[in-house]
């Protein structure tokens, strides 16, 4: 489970085949590294008959297989604020 104090940040990038991840353990702005047991997880994605939840940007999943049971999450769009920052 995530701390309400922080900030959950998901990356899915695209590296070349010879790229090799650096050692993060050395690194001060790590707080922890892990290797965690492997999960079989289950994501289900809801959306209204004429997909208005994906044309607007946000996602409904409701993920199953984590330890507390299955949960529900909602992944809204940043606001845009345009080149300027101004909303």
């Amino acid at each position: 489970m995530t701390d309400p104090g922080m900030t959950e940040v998901e990356l899915k990038l695209a590296v070349h085949g010879t790229f090799s991840l650096p050692d993060l353990t050395v690194d001060p702005s790590v707080a922890e590294v892990r290797q965690d047991e492997p999960q079989d997880l289950w994501a289900s994605y809801w959306d209204t008959v004429d997909l208005r939840l994906a044309r607007h940007g946000v996602t409904l999943r409701r993920r199953s297989g984590e330890p507390g049971g299955p949960r529900w999450t909602l992944k809204l769009p940043l606001p845009d604020h345009g080149a300027d920052g101004a909303g």
